[in-house]
């Protein structure tokens, strides 16, 4: 298969995106404290369609886009429905989930903090290790995704275009925090 883009332009491309979300997301990120509740949470402050964005780009990630597509091919109508009931319905199911973890824990920051609050040091530090592993693995993916994807398009070296990736996700979440993300998945 030809390539889109030759290697340069990739490399021109992804120096280009990455220079301009950097700039964008600690432009905007300037605009508020570097508190701690501001870099995890973002001030607990977002707007409604901003929040709705990003649970739904972090819910709907790499691999549940390519098998959504390849249901879809495979089984026509049918097949991309019993893809996405099932993560509707997942997201009904946590959000009275959610209000009643905010309502346990107001002030909390993630789900081993609640598990600490109610079960002990024990079984938050088995949340944590599993939240860990979650967090990496699917960091991982998404990176391998984007990765394989410009490969593809470009011809650049796929261990070049991850190394890149993942350099400015972590940079723009690093100057912004979660705010950052925010406005990354809104994007």
């Amino acid at each position: 298969m030809n390539s889109v883009l030759s290697p340069v332009q990739g490399l021109i491309f992804l120096a280009a995106y990455g220079l301009a979300i950097i700039a964008f997301t600690s432009w905007i990120s300037r605009r508020y404290s570097r508190d701690k509740v501001e870099f995890l949470l973002a001030n607990r402050s977002l707007k409604m369609w901003p929040a709705a964005m990003t649970i739904a780009s972090s819910w709907i990630w790499a691999p549940a886009l390519f098998l959504s597509a390849q249901k879809a091919y495979e089984e026509g109508v049918s097949g991309l429905f019993w893809f996405v009931m099932p993560n509707f319905l997942a997201l009904i199911v946590f959000a009275p989930l959610a209000l009643r973890i905010r309502k346990k824990l107001p002030l909390g920051y993630t789900l081993p903090q609640l598990m600490r609050h109610r079960h002990g040091r024990g079984v938050h530090v088995l949340y944590l290790i599993q939240f860990l592993g979650l967090q990496f693995c699917s960091y991982a993916v998404q990176i391998l995704a984007g990765a394989a994807m410009i490969h593809i398009m470009t011809g650049l070296s796929f261990h070049l275009v991850a190394l890149i990736l993942a350099s400015i996700t972590l940079t723009y979440t690093w100057f912004g925090g979660f705010r950052s993300t925010v406005i990354t998945d809104f994007i």
